[in-house]
């Protein structure tokens, strides 16, 4: 979204530099708007995913969109395992059926309330 933001704002620039008007496409459709294909129309799939910070035990937007994405996987028979770093004693130890790892981390010193992992 910000880079559209970005995008449109140097093109109303150009164009006001060049007096140029600016004008809008409207987005090409066929008219022939066509579903989304069933979930279960292809095989299932293993998915791993290592995702930094836990979206368990954090709320934000992000934790909604993750838990979300894994209600679609779980609606699509996908097999689905998650690693994350946390270090908090209420973490679950699945989400939607899906189980979680744990891995250690530390506690980011600028936002202390999100866990990060690092490679050696």
């Amino acid at each position: 979204m910000l880079g559209r933001l970005v995008l449109l704002a140097a093109l109303l620039c150009s164009a006001q530099a060049l007096r140029v008007p600016l004008k809008m496409a409207a987005p090409q459709t066929s008219g022939n708007i066509e579903a989304a294909p069933p979930l279960s129309e292809t095989a299932p799939k293993k998915i791993a995913l290592l995702v930094e910070p836990t979206p368990f035990t954090h709320v934000s937007g992000y934790a909604n969109r993750f838990k979300e994405m894994l209600k679609h996987l779980q609606n699509a028979g996908d097999r689905v395992e998650v690693v994350t770093a946390d270090d908090t004693p209420e973490k679950p130890i699945a989400s939607h059926g899906y189980p979680i790892a744990y891995t250690s981390g530390f506690r980011f010193p600028l936002y202390n309330q999100i866990v990060l992992t690092f490679d050696w």
